[in-house]
């Protein structure tokens, strides 16, 4: 690779990073124009910049292009397009991603998993929550709070109370700690399936654990006693 495109790279890359979203992908095509060539780096934080400002019609052409050439995507490459996509709202082709990536043996990462099962969280697809916490464990990627609190919050969604405990038990054996959007999440759940003493068991947990609460973990605690007819306890 010649040098002017080494250092155009790094500039991109600082630009991408440092929120010159604009300086970025008119590098990208000042380099086009000079005929440079656009490697995985060029192209990882073009796509990147483009969904950080929103422009993810153009880190959709970018992705595209970089199909039709010669270039290697990586993980970086699908976890900024799934990314990209889910902020522009397309619900649908994260997951036609996920599928290109495991046909095409490109490794996934805690990133990969954690996006798509936020957009299972905000369509209401539990199952498929679940699915891609069952994948992750198999191709050993260490779940985070953030996976328990997306994949449990699709569960809660999905009235789903009894799974979302089991998840959440789940999480808890692999010491994954869970934080306040799990938490919330999960005491929804059992609010919404009448299990008022389960939600106030988690409330004295997330103390007990110095999770922050906050005035959803009170709300969610207080409607699981009221539903139940359990004022005194609210």
């Amino acid at each position: 690779m010649e040098l002017d495109a080494i250092i155009l790279n790094s500039v991109i890359t600082a630009c991408a990073k440092g929120g010159m979203s604009d300086k970025a992908l008119q590098l990208v095509s000042a380099m086009k124009k000079m005929k440079l060539e656009l490697d995985t780096i060029t192209y990882n934080a073009a796509i990147s910049a483009s969904e950080t400002s929103g422009e993810w019609d153009t880190g959709l052409q970018l992705f595209l292009a970089l199909a039709q050439s010669k270039v290697q995507s990586d993980t970086i490459t699908f976890n900024s397009s799934i990314s990209g996509l889910k902020s522009a709202g397309d619900w649908e082709q994260p997951f036609q991603l996920l599928g290109v990536m495991s046909q095409s043996k490109v490794e996934l990462s805690t990133i990969t998993i954690n996006s798509c099962i936020t957009v299972c969280e905000q369509v209401g697809e539990w199952e498929k929550a679940l699915r891609l916490v069952s994948d992750a464990a198999h191709s050993k990627i260490q779940p985070t709070c953030f996976t328990c609190a997306a994949a449990t919050s699709a569960c809660e969604k999905g009235s789903k109370w009894e799974t979302a405990s089991q998840l959440f038990g789940v999480m808890a054996q692999k010491e994954v700690e869970g934080n306040t959007v799990a938490f919330n999440a999960m005491i929804s759940a059992c609010e919404k399936g009448g299990q008022w003493e389960r939600a106030l068991e988690l409330l004295k947990l997330m103390m007990l654990s110095k999770v922050q609460l906050d005035v959803a973990s009170f709300n969610a605690s207080v409607s699981a006693c009221k539903r139940a007819g359990e004022w005194e306890k609210a």
